[in-house]
């Protein structure tokens, strides 16, 4: 590959996305990101709150069956 081919291969490389996926013949649209967080997962699973509250028992030396009582 000569100097000048290779520069051109790298200018391809550096062009913004749109402009690379119509350079294909392809158009691409996305969905937007959502930032919003689900509020409840599922009750299954335990919430961060009640485990840093597990976290901390356990720290000061409270039994598992103490802890389990106090979550619920």
């Amino acid at each position: 590959m000569s100097n000048t081919e290779n520069q051109s291969a790298n200018r391809d490389a550096l062009a913004p996305w749109p402009d690379r996926e119509k350079a294909h013949g392809r158009e691409t649209t996305y969905a937007p990101i959502s930032r919003i967080a689900p509020t409840v997962i599922s009750p299954r699973y335990l919430s961060e709150d009640e485990r840093v509250h597990i976290a901390d028992a356990l720290h000061a030396g409270t039994s598992l069956r103490q802890t389990a009582a106090a979550l619920g």
